[in-house]
């Protein structure tokens, strides 16, 4: 009798965590994200200050610290940048995203940028925000 009660609390048990939701780690195949917005973006963090964690050059993952920041086309693979919010994110210097072609939104005000905002090649781009710099041109 012991027996049965204890086999049928595990099975209720093993149901239970069946039904839970899981989440895959962040870690994702490589070539999920495209590597060449991968490349544009960890560059905004080397050259410009954005104090996030830099990805995998293979584009197999994105740190959770691009949340809410960095938004990507719903691709399965190969996903691209669309909109990139990095309002007051403390970037200097000169910020070049020309080689994120698929972007579509881009806020980068108040900031403490300088010089010109590199948007050549952008036909994607439809809303541009970048008051509250020094900036001297696009």
């Amino acid at each position: 009798m012991k027996t049965r009660k204890t086999i049928t609390l595990m099975l209720a048990l093993l149901m239970a965590l069946a039904a839970l939701p899981w989440q895959q780690a962040a870690a994702a195949d490589p070539g999920t994200f495209n590597v060449n917005d991968i490349a544009a973006i960890n560059n905004i963090i080397a050259v410009n200050g954005w104090g996030a964690p830099q990805a995998p050059a293979d584009g197999s993952s994105v740190p959770g610290e691009w949340n809410g920041k960095v938004f990507w086309t719903d691709n399965a693979t190969n996903k691209r940048v669309k909109k990139l919010k990095l309002y007051s994110a403390d970037l200097t210097g000169t910020l070049d995203v020309s080689g994120l072609t698929a972007l579509e939104y881009l806020d980068c005000r108040s900031n403490q940028l300088t010089g010109t905002l590199d948007v050549s090649g952008l036909s994607a781009l439809q809303e541009l925000f970048c008051d509250n710099n020094q900036l001297t041109g696009l």
